[in-house]
């Protein structure tokens, strides 16, 4: 797609050449099967505050939202992806990273939950004893009695 795009494959099979003047053959590689190619990404001058990190996943697909297994999106904090990129770190290991601790987090908060309703039931039956020995307290009591001074 644009002029000349992909003038470069000869052999190649399965190659996508976006931009006008886009070879579609790798400088190194040279010409390599299943492989894209858009012009005018590189070196691209992106304003810091617009920008945004682009994911490829397994299927090729191109995307700048991440989504866990659910379907329920999440945000990496731009200042983690960088220190990611700039340490040479896979966005891929970051994701899962991500995901272990959103299991973490679930987990937890289960066993917060689980245990938030053990106490609860713990304080009703405390309630509940501290009722019957009040009630023990007042049959126990002795009945007044009445004193007559006889003169």
């Amino acid at each position: 797609m644009g002029g000349a795009a992909g003038n470069g494959i000869a052999v190649a099979s399965n190659v996508i050449a976006i931009g006008a003047g886009v070879s579609g053959v790798d400088n190194t590689f040279g010409e390599v099967d299943d492989a894209c190619y858009i012009g005018n990404i590189c070196g691209a001058n992106i304003p810091l505050l617009e920008a945004n990190f682009v994911f490829v996943d397994s299927s090729g697909r191109l995307g700048t939202t991440l989504i866990d297994a659910r379907g329920n999106k999440f945000q990496i904090p731009v200042q983690t992806l960088q220190r990611t990129t700039m340490r040479g770190g896979k966005v891929e290991e970051l994701q899962a990273a991500i995901t272990q601790q959103q299991q973490l987090i679930e987990t937890l908060t289960a066993q917060l939950k689980e245990q938030a309703a053990q106490f609860a039931t713990q304080l009703k039956e405390q309630a509940a004893q501290i009722q019957k020995v009040s009630v023990q307290l007042e049959v126990s009591k002795p009945a007044p009695q009445v004193v007559v001074n006889k003169p």
